[in-house]
């Protein structure tokens, strides 16, 4: 009895098709992880060629200096991620500090005042989208730029040009305080850059941002 034995011969030009695909994970991979080496690398370097580099209380006055961006930063992610841009961010934050510092000036509340900055934001943030969406603006960078010359104008009427000071102590120790060397406020963005990443990764709407 004769059996008959065939070979499955390989799709022509599929070696080709995995190579391609290999080179394309690993420059995916690089664009990835290429900035997170090259700041390893860095760290490295400085903290082998000064000495206090490393240390915990330059290590605390480096995460407490670049909260704040880190946070900025977070927020312009979900705007670059729809091939958009924001130029109003700075202004906003002047006015939203502004509007605080008046709230709490004449009601001395910190819940009044954490709601004001807060709700100002929103509101510039509405504005911003608003004008970009409805008004048909070609780029979200003609909105943004003219909304940062309105808004630091507003903030300068508002304070009269002059300064204003004082804030309430939950915002001051939010801002200011420590456990140790550790500031309170890179705990706000670790929760903030998780909170990012659960709707980037995880919802429907985080989707629909990459999909625009």
């Amino acid at each position: 009895m004769m059996v008959a034995v065939s070979e499955t011969s390989k799709a022509p030009g599929g070696s080709g098709v995995l190579d391609r695909y290999g080179l394309l994970q690993a420059g995916l991979w690089s664009l990835r992880a290429g900035p997170a080496l090259i700041l390893v690398l860095l760290i490295l370097i400085v903290g082998l060629t000064t000495p206090v580099f490393l240390t915990t209380r330059n290590l605390g006055n480096v995460f407490s200096q670049t909260s704040v961006i880190a946070v900025l930063a977070l927020g312009q992610l979900l705007v670059i991620v729809t091939r958009g841009i924001d130029l109003s961010v700075g202004a906003t934050i002047a006015l939203s500090g502004v509007v605080g510092a008046i709230v709490y000036e004449d009601t001395g509340s910190s819940v009044l005042v954490i709601a004001a900055i807060l709700g100002t934001g929103l509101a510039v943030g509405a504005v911003n989208g608003l004008v970009f969406v409805y008004g048909r603006v070609p780029h979200p960078f003609i909105v943004t730029l003219a909304t940062l010359s309105i808004v630091r104008g507003i903030a300068l009427w508002a304070s009269d040009g002059t300064l204003i000071s004082g804030m309430p102590p939950i915002v001051q120790t939010i801002g200011g305080g420590s456990i140790n060397w550790i500031p309170y406020s890179i705990f706000v963005v670790i929760g903030l850059a998780l909170a990012c990443l659960v709707l980037t990764t995880r919802m429907v709407w985080g989707r629909w941002l990459y999909a625009v």
